[in-house]
């Protein structure tokens, strides 16, 4: 009975979040009212949705059970804080049966997923060099939380294809074609916003050289103007690697960042500052080499807006902030964003990847981003109004600690904090503080 109990757990999991997707998807009273309740209506409906569709998928198939229990954990955690909360226990006069349901849920993803983080926790503290490692990863993390007053956050580009940190063997091909990959990202913004990026990302590996890469992201900010919830992006982007036999390996990225939102998400109509929104609106190409030599490596990007989809004036936002129209306790605290246009990026970034063991893999480096222009506004008589300090360069320095927990399953962690900073940052990627976890399955 016992080698029966993970299917039972994950069968019975997946069909207590599948079949909550029919209200969802469908839009039915019962699931709007409660997400009217938690001023995520219709987006956040939509996104739990996807994710509870995702997570149930997953459960169902033993090699991406882990995964999926990860996924069921978080949502069934979130769901139990708003029952405890702001819904009840007792929603819609169902006796409380949604908050039970959840909490059988959640219980049976701890379940399939306790073994396995605790062969993780193992593993990393039974080693001394480990610990020393992730203490020092820790103590990035601490300065990061102090020292985050502009922030190393990026326009979405540092993290795609080939000018993403890898902790790979520059020698070696994975055997893998596929990779699922959860990356939840928690930062505190301008005047203290709290901000929440969760992302799922697919990457797709064709041959020795070729490979694609999509990511989806999605946004929930929450500070003095108010909350805001929203779709992100979507980034796609496809990389070549030069078959050589060479050390130096050379490859080349291609992309874009597809908005899934106009970047002006209001609180009461009111209009609310880039900070609080969950994509700067514009349809971006990317464009990036790496250089590879033995643990060494380079990479260039470019990022470059093309044309706003929700706008008709080109680049500019179809964001509508001024801070006189704002409230006035906090309306000079966020820079003006009234049809906002952001000039394009550089990036260049610098690492080495030190192997510690057969398991984890620490990855210092510098990351910079030189912004070639002045961003722009439009005041109240729609005449452009270049704003001053928001060119020049941010140095950051950053280090990755990724970890094997088996041959298919890896966790990494990345830290950063900056060194040279920008005067003004009216995009709103500001981050005093973030946190950015990632867990992947490659199958």
């Amino acid at each position: 009975m016992k080698k029966y109990l993970p299917y039972i757990a994950a069968w019975l999991a997946a069909a207590i979040m599948a079949q909550t997707l029919y209200f969802k998807f469908t839009a039915q009273s019962e699931s709007v009212i409660l997400f009217e309740k938690l001023n995520m209506e219709p987006y956040g409906r939509i996104l739990i949705g996807i994710l509870e569709l995702i997570a149930s998928f997953l459960l169902v198939i033993p090699k991406t059970r882990f995964i999926g229990a990860f996924i069921g954990i978080g949502l069934m955690s979130g769901a139990i804080f708003f029952h405890l909360t702001i819904i009840g226990i007792e929603s819609n006069g169902d006796g409380g049966m949604l908050f039970f349901l959840a909490l059988i849920a959640w219980l049976c993803c701890f379940y399939l997923s306790f073994k396995p983080t605790l062969k993780l926790v193992k593993s990393i503290l039974g080693k001394r060099t480990n610990i020393l490692i992730l203490a020092g990863i820790g103590m990035i993390a601490l300065a990061s939380a102090k020292s985050f007053a502009q922030g190393c956050s990026d326009a979405g580009f540092c993290s795609v294809g080939t000018l993403k940190s890898e902790a790979t063997d520059s020698s070696n091909v994975s055997p893998y074609k596929n990779k699922i990959s959860l990356i939840p990202s928690i930062g505190i913004g301008e005047d203290n916003t709290f901000i929440l990026t969760p992302a799922l990302q697919y990457d797709r590996q064709f041959n020795q050289s070729w490979s694609i890469q999509t990511k989806f992201t999605v946004n929930y900010a929450n500070g003095n103007l108010g909350k805001a919830f929203g779709l992100g992006d979507v980034i796609q982007s496809c990389s070549y690697l030069i078959p050589s036999q060479q050390k130096c390996r050379v490859s080349f990225t291609l992309g874009a960042k597809i908005p899934l939102s106009n970047s002006n998400l209001t609180q009461n109509g009111s209009a609310l500052p880039m900070t609080y929104q969950s994509s700067l609106g514009t349809l971006d190409l990317i464009a990036g080499i790496g250089l590879k030599l033995y643990e060494f490596k380079a990479a260039f990007g470019l990022q470059a807006p093309l044309v706003n989809l929700y706008s008709s004036t080109g680049t500019r936002s179809a964001n509508t902030y001024l801070p006189e129209k704002s409230n006035p306790e906090y309306a000079d605290r966020y820079p003006a964003t009234n049809g906002f246009k952001r000039a394009s990026d550089l990036l260049f970034k610098l690492e080495y990847n030190w192997k510690t063991g057969k398991r984890l893999n620490l990855i210092p480096g510098a990351l910079a981003i030189y912004h070639l222009a002045k961003d722009s506004y439009l005041d109240q008589s729609h005449s452009t109004i270049p704003i001053t300090g928001s060119d020049g360069l941010t140095l950051n320095l950053i280090a990755t600690a990724a970890y094997k927990i088996t041959k298919s399953l890896r966790a990494s962690i990345t830290a950063g904090f900056p060194v040279i900073v920008r005067e003004v940052r009216p995009d709103g990627l500001t981050r005093r503080f973030v946190v950015g976890p990632e867990i992947s399955y490659q199958f």
